[in-house]
């Protein structure tokens, strides 16, 4: 018989963490996290290919360091509010996603979260976000407009370069600084 790849996955509730590595490289398609999961360690989906949707339960504190990184079938994530913190390259190069909306419970998007996700269109940024971290959007060739929140107090380094689609970007009062080659190359 040939091998059949596991294609579902339902996280029950008992489980309150995914930890390093544990569905790496899986052919999953679909992933169902019930609520009482807290946190999804570092690379926990790393390299999924062939996942397209993830909702993540409010319970979930934390998304760990490239815990969805090279996904790059995935076209849709609902993050919702009660995540704080989106590590270091957590959604790195997941090509077909399109749009994203960050809670107003997160405070900082880690380095690199969402870099090189090129066919990100739409990012909306709530408030209560106070950084964009170094190289946080970088290489999003399709972003076309971004509306930065009163809340935030600063965009790193990098931020947003080589977004080169983008043609309109929102700044507000209470922003304090703009740091180095945020938005290199955004011709």
């Amino acid at each position: 018989k040939a091998w059949k790849a596991m294609t579902h996955l339902r996280v029950p509730s008992s489980i309150t963490a995914i930890d390093t590595g544990a569905f790496w490289s899986c052919r999953l398609k679909e992933v169902e996290l019930c609520d009482g999961l807290k946190y999804i360690a570092p690379k926990a989906f790393t390299c999924c290919s062939s996942l397209e949707r993830i909702t993540i339960p409010s319970t979930v504190k934390e998304i760990g360091r490239e815990a969805f990184s090279h996904c790059f079938q995935l076209v849709e994530v609902e993050l919702r509010k009660g995540l704080q913190q989106i590590q270091k390259l957590a959604f790195h190069a997941c090509d077909s996603l399109e749009r994203i909306s960050i809670p107003s419970s997160v405070q900082e998007i880690g380095h690199g979260a969402f870099s090189f996700c090129k066919s990100l269109r739409n990012a909306e940024l709530c408030d209560g976000l106070e950084t964009i971290t170094k190289c946080a959007f970088s290489s999003c060739e399709s972003l076309e407009h971004i509306v930065v929140p009163s809340s935030v107090k600063v965009i790193d380094q990098r931020a947003f370069e080589y977004c080169t689609e983008l043609r309109e970007v929102e700044l507000v009062d209470g922003l304090k600084r703009i740091m180095e080659g945020a938005f290199w190359y955004c011709s």
